[in-house]
């Protein structure tokens, strides 16, 4: 009779899976940020003008995104000092939530973006 040796994968398996969480998840740090700049492009550039602010595109310029590995959380911001004005409003300015728009109006993109990273594992 044979003698059978069983060789686990599971090492190599949760690899793969963690691997492909990482690049996934890198590519919805990239998409948050593309869609948070069409956000504040909808919401602020090309609204009609306003005393309450000026367009130099800073705003839009400041937009970034980070893919942090420990966490595996995806971050997208904006850094410029008066980023939260326009996303949460003063008692002067009505707010432009282009940050939370970036979020939560493209929940199934992410989705996507995830499940094909999963659905490419080898």
């Amino acid at each position: 009779m044979a003698d059978f040796v069983f060789r686990s994968n599971r090492t190599a398996m949760e690899k793969a899976v963690k691997e492909a969480i990482d690049i996934g998840m890198e590519a919805v740090a990239k998409e948050a940020e593309g869609n948070a700049m069409r956000e504040v492009t909808a919401l602020v550039y090309d609204s009609p003008p306003s005393a309450t602010y000026v367009r130099t595109g800073a705003l839009r310029n400041s937009i970034g995104s980070e893919y942090v590995e420990a966490e595996k959380a995806a971050y997208v911001g904006a850094a410029i000092e008066y980023a939260p004005y326009v996303e949460f409003g003063t008692r002067h300015m009505h707010e432009r939530p282009f940050l939370r728009n970036a979020i939560n109006n493209y929940i199934d993109s992410y989705k996507a973006i995830l499940e094909d990273a999963l659905k490419n594992l080898e």
